[in-house]
């Protein structure tokens, strides 16, 4: 392990393997050479929230990632190969890397150095335009990162600053503000590899990030769904119902230790060979709705997480007639909901070419995005300071070093609003276990808290939910 290093090394490093690959990534595309799979002993796993607010997808060729201590040690190059990232996405489809190799040690932050010329936007409507951003991305991480190399470890992160532009027709700058999440947060990931089926919960895997294995468990009220939507009455029922291989779409608290706290998850058949749970990205400029099926612009396609973008648009003829239709929040809709312009991605069920006109697919599910994309959740968290039960409010301020971030300023405490009907969770303080509470069971200058919601002033959020913890 490489610590103490000068500054001057670390940018001497990025320098050399963005100079090296500039060439070869400037068109957007990945590296010709594919990535060795990596070992899950001792890997960092990487979440990349890619909610912005934005009707923008944004990509970046990563070339090298380190870890940093809050002393100023750094690791070497932790990234097995270059990687093109998506960080903005309409439809917040998560992305991420996987850091090779990790010794163990106290990481305080994480920095990405990004290849020249290598940023992209892809707009609805078909636009293409080059994005440029800052050479490193140094994003730190609410809780240090307390890593065993004979484990895996998991980081979620997530944007804190401003969204890339709403539209555009030429070339801009966008330099992410990106934060680690605390040590458990919640959070969606989709095509999860069941690996084994136990009577209380499943292990499985992320392949595309690098296979490390994830530990499901269902809290209390967690709900089940089969791979064609219908709900499922109780997880022996589901249990019962999966099998190897099958995939598995989640919500719910993950930790840094890879225990994934559900309340939410949703069976799917295997990834075939076939399509590899591939999805066509585009924008709808036709609809039949006589025969449940609509017309689109194909303008990028997803593969297990990479997005790739086509060099030409190209039209799709979609039957939806089977497909299940939601939104990008999982609330599923009938096919009326549909409109001419809507981005949709659309995962096939077949694929037929069609020399006198547009390819013909069958859709297996159709995900809507919401006019101006998904809008950024960033999660906060502090130390409960004061609590008023007339106004419903509570006071924070931060916790030890980690500072509270609100639209780019650090601020010394802010007001958390919390509505009558805002759920309020109390997490036990090892392993699973969480109750709902009232405001007045919270205890200042005890409890820690984790927060989402809405800004309303410079140092008030409205919340959307809340957890605590005792922290004494």
């Amino acid at each position: 392990m490489r610590m103490h290093l000068p500054e001057s090394y670390f940018m001497r490093t990025f320098t050399s393997l963005a100079l090296l690959l500039a060439a070869a990534c400037s068109g957007g595309g990945s590296s010709g050479s594919s990535p060795a799979t990596p070992s899950a002993a001792g890997t960092v796993e990487v979440v990349i929230d890619t909610a912005t607010g934005s009707d923008a997808l944004v990509q970046f060729q990563v070339v090298a990632a380190t870890l940093a201590t809050d002393t100023g040690g750094m690791t070497g190059n932790l990234l097995a190969a270059p990687k093109m990232l998506t960080l903005a996405d309409p439809m917040a489809a998560t992305d991420g890397v996987t850091l090779t190799g990790v010794p163990s040690g106290t990481y305080s932050s994480l920095r990405l150095g990004i290849a020249p010329q290598s940023g992209m936007a892809l707009y609805p409507n078909g636009t293409t335009v080059p994005v440029s951003t800052a050479f490193e991305l140094a994003i730190p991480l609410a809780d240090a990162l307390v890593h065993d190399s004979s484990r895996a470890s998991w980081v979620v992160v997530g944007h804190f600053g401003s969204a890339p532009a709403q539209s555009s027709t030429a070339a801009f700058s966008w330099t992410p503000m990106l934060r680690g999440y605390g040590a458990e947060t919640q959070v969606e990931l989709s095509d999860l590899a069941v690996a084994l089926v136990e009577s209380t919960g499943l292990t499985a895997t992320d392949p595309v990030r690098g296979g490390a294995p994830l530990h499901l468990s269902f809290e209390a009220g967690c709900t089940f769904f089969d791979d064609s939507g219908n709900s499922v009455p109780n997880s022996g029922v589901f249990l019962a119902n999966v099998a190897r291989d099958d995939s598995v779409s989640c919500r719910g608290l993950l930790r840094r230790d890879g225990s994934y706290a559900l309340d939410q998850i949703q069976q799917a058949p295997p990834v075939t060979v076939g399509n590899q749970r591939s999805r066509l990205i585009g924008r709808i400029t036709s609809i039949d709705a006589g025969t449940r099926s609509f017309v689109m612009t194909v303008l990028a396609e997803a593969r297990r997480g990479e997005h790739h973008f086509l060099p030409l648009p190209a039209e799709a003829r979609v039957d939806a007639s089977s497909a299940e239709i939601e939104l990008s929040r999982g609330q599923h809709v009938a096919f009326a909901t549909l409109a001419v312009g809507n981005l949709v991605k659309v995962e096939w069920q077949s694929r037929q070419p069609n020399n006198n006109g547009p390819e013909n697919v069958v859709a297996r599910e159709v995900e809507v995005a919401p006019s101006g994309g998904v809008g950024m959740r960033p999660e906060w968290q502090g130390r409960v300071d004061a609590v008023d039960l007339q106004q419903r409010t509570i006071t924070v301020v931060p916790r030890g070093n980690d500072p509270i971030v609100i639209e780019g300023q650090s601020v010394n405490s802010v007001t958390v609003h919390v509505g009558t009907n805002v759920s309020i969770e109390r997490r036990a303080n090892h392993g699973g276990g969480r109750s709902s509470i009232q405001l007045s069971e919270i205890v200042a200058g005890r409890d820690r808290i984790w927060w989402r919601g809405t800004v309303v002033a410079a140092n008030e959020i409205e919340a959307s939910s809340v957890r605590v913890r005792d922290d004494g």
